[in-house]
This record gives C-alpha cells, structure tokens and sequence, in this order.
C-alpha cells in the first residue's frame, strides 16, 4: 500500500473537467480500496504512518517495507555543472517542482509562491505544466530518466505545495 489517505470531493479546488473526473474516480477507488485489501494474504506499507492510517480505517495489518534511493543516479553534482548541462541559468535563484497536474499538487499555490518571489528567480517545472505565469517558470514536461536527478542538483530549493500526498487511486 503506498498511502491509504482520506481525500474527499469537498477538498478538491479545479475548474478543469478533465482534473474532476481524475478526483471523482480517485474518490470511488478509494471507498473500493479496503474491499480489494481484504482479498490480500500480506499487506506491505511503505511507513509507519501508512501502516497506522490502514489500520485505523480498515482493521488490516501490514509490514513496513521503506522506499530506497538509488545512489548511483540520486548523488551529489556540483551545482554549475548540473545547470550548464540542462541549459538552466547560472545567475538567477532556481527552484524546482516535480509533480502532475491533480488539484490535490495545489498548483494555484504554486502560481502565487513564484508571483511573490524576486525576479531572479525562476521554477523550474517537472510534469504537469503550470500556466499563468509563463514568463517566471521553464516548463518542461516529461523528462528522461538519466538527466532527471541532475535537475535536483541544479535547483537551490525545491518547493511542494501539495495539500495532500497519496495516489488514492485503486
């Protein structure tokens, strides 16, 4: 079980119809989720906090097996380096955000950090491209796995808005 976390329609902020029906059948799955758990022999959580929560609303056990980092392409670059390479700007502040494009990510708090920040600094967008202030922000996409991490390296922060964490999703 990767997160097993309570989302409700109420929640939801979006005015994309698209993006609705991504909630409403993220809602649906996860009323269905605890009947498909049930079915299980073994349950696997990838926290503490996932196993509680499942527990909690379901009544089910399950071992705590943690997400690992691959090393080999998750290390430390120096920071030039890493934005020469990704055609990222060596004189302004970058911060990176990597997510898609449901209204749980909280894209419109997105908008309004990099409104209210200086005019050095620029995001950099992983995923789900962010509109409104396409003159602040280098939306990318999709991008391939062997410069992913890179990315990381070229940033001087990375910001997360999201409201909730969790696919919710069957």
């Amino acid at each position: 079980v990767h997160d097993f976390g309570l989302r409700t329609l109420a929640s939801v902020w979006t005015t994309e119809p698209q993006l609705l029906a991504v909630e409403v059948y993220s809602f649906v799955g996860l009323i269905q989720t605890p009947r498909f758990l049930r079915r299980c022999t073994r349950l696997v959580s990838i926290s503490q906090l996932t196993r509680e929560v499942l527990a909690r609303r379901t009544g089910l056990d399950s071992v705590v097996i943690h997400h690992w980092a691959d090393d080999k392409r998750f290390h430390p670059r120096l920071k030039q380096e890493a934005r020469a390479g990704l055609g990222l700007p060596l004189n302004r502040k970058v911060i990176l955000n990597v997510s898609a494009g449901t209204a749980n990510k909280n894209l419109r708090m997105l908008r309004s950090v990099i409104r209210a920040l200086p005019e050095d600094y620029v995001l950099v967008k992983v995923g789900f491209p962010i509109k409104g202030c396409e003159d602040r922000v280098r939306n990318l996409g999709t991008v391939p796995a062997e410069v992913y991490p890179q990315y990381f390296n070229a940033a001087d922060a990375y910001v997360h808005c999201s409201l909730t964490e969790g696919f919710g999703r069957p």
